[in-house]
């Protein structure tokens, strides 16, 4: 199969290597480049060392993920492109199962996987519908994981249905496959984005063009959620919020952009109170 897989790192050597050791496993003929967001840490020369045949991109300024993701995949000139996160790992038997269902359903514009965590358990955000202005502001708030097994955020999160084969609204940026000229004709990530809801927005411009996203379940990956947003929780949650906001302009729900912008202010203050930042 004709892939190549983009991957945009953040003080990631800790996972880098699992990861490609994953991918060159299932694809072993794969063009993969990563984009290193200049966080200094040992990625490069890890991949240097382990993998050289994978090009590596060292950013001298954080591109975010979005734009660093662009130019990442603006490497590859496969007919497939992967888009990865460098702490998810393909689990085997990954290639097999997408071969067959390309073959099978060539005119998705989406494979994405079942991600696990490490414990075996389905990702909260692996498969879900369009997020409701409700649900922007529970995400923003930082309530939407203890609210996870209300109706609102079953349905959501689409807990209230077996993992299946099936279309879905939307999937998460951890893992997914799409042909490479689809994403270059819809212009890839939104740039507006820094960090958190590129995902929700590129897979509301898919729909808006009339493509489909297939769930995939016996194509599976697992997924440390968050290793390298745990080391700087301050910026991940501000770019959250940030986030929550500009996604609800692009879907055209501006309306409810000011109560979730107060919302986001609020939570900002609570966060810094918290973790005992100042100013």
């Amino acid at each position: 199969m004709d892939i190549g897989v983009a991957i945009v790192t953040y003080q990631s050597d800790n996972t880098i290597e699992a990861c490609l050791e994953s991918v060159y496993r299932e694809f072993p003929n794969a063009s993969v480049c990563v984009l290193e967001n200049a966080s200094g840490d040992r990625t490069p020369k890890i991949i240097e060392e382990r993998f050289k045949r994978t090009k590596v991109i060292v950013s001298d300024r954080n591109l975010g993920f979005a734009k660093g993701m662009n130019r990442a995949v603006s490497e590859i000139e496969s007919e497939y492109i992967m888009v990865l996160n460098p702490d998810c790992f393909l689990m085997p038997g990954f290639a097999v199962c997408l071969e067959k269902t390309v073959k099978e359903n060539p005119n998705v514009a989406i494979y994405a996987p079942l991600i696990t965590n490490v414990d075996g358990i389905e990702s909260t955000h692996c498969r879900r519908r369009f997020p409701t202005p409700l649900i922007i502001a529970l995400e923003t708030l930082g309530v939407s994981r203890r609210l996870k097994n209300t109706g609102v955020m079953r349905r959501y999160l689409m807990t209230d249905e077996p993992p299946t084969k099936q279309h879905i609204e939307v999937c998460t940026g951890a893992c997914f496959i799409m042909r490479k000229n689809l994403y270059d004709d819809i212009g890839g990530f939104d740039e507006d984005f820094f960090l958190l809801g590129e995902d929700v927005e590129l897979c509301f411009r898919i729909s808006q063009k009339g493509h489909r996203i297939l769930f995939v379940p016996d194509m599976r990956a697992t997924h440390i959620e968050g290793e390298s947003r745990k080391k700087v929780p301050y910026l991940v949650f501000r770019a959250g919020v940030d986030s929550m906001v500009n996604l609800l302009k692009k879907m055209g729900m501006g309306g409810f952009s000011a109560v979730v912008y107060l919302l986001g202010v609020i939570s900002k203050i609570v966060f810094r109170v918290k973790r005992g930042f100042t100013g």
